[in-house]
């Protein structure tokens, strides 16, 4: 379940944006816990961010398994994503290379 307690617009993500936001929701699921957005293109972020053009968004870090998830992320999404451990949440962005 993905949950949006900020009332984050998720739908001006672009689609691969959305897509990573499913297999976030299943892995996390996998693990019986809930995926939390916190910023689309809301919030404060750095100029440049691709936050401004849709395709990148922060969650909050699972409770549980954090390292174990956090890997699974980064193979199953493959070279075209970074997703960053900011230690109060995870940035996850479009940036194929």
């Amino acid at each position: 379940m993905i949950e949006n307690p900020n009332g984050c617009d998720l739908n001006r993500l672009r689609h691969k944006a959305r897509q990573a936001l499913w297999l976030l929701e299943h892995l996390y699921a996998l693990e019986d816990q809930h995926l939390i957005i916190t910023h689309t293109f809301d919030g404060t972020h750095k100029e440049g961010s691709l936050h401004f053009k849709n395709r990148a968004f922060d969650c909050l870090p699972p409770v549980l398994e954090r390292a174990l998830i956090l890997k699974q992320v980064k193979v199953m999404m493959g070279p075209d994503w970074d997703v960053i451990d900011e230690t109060d949440h995870w940035h996850v962005e479009y940036d194929p290379k």
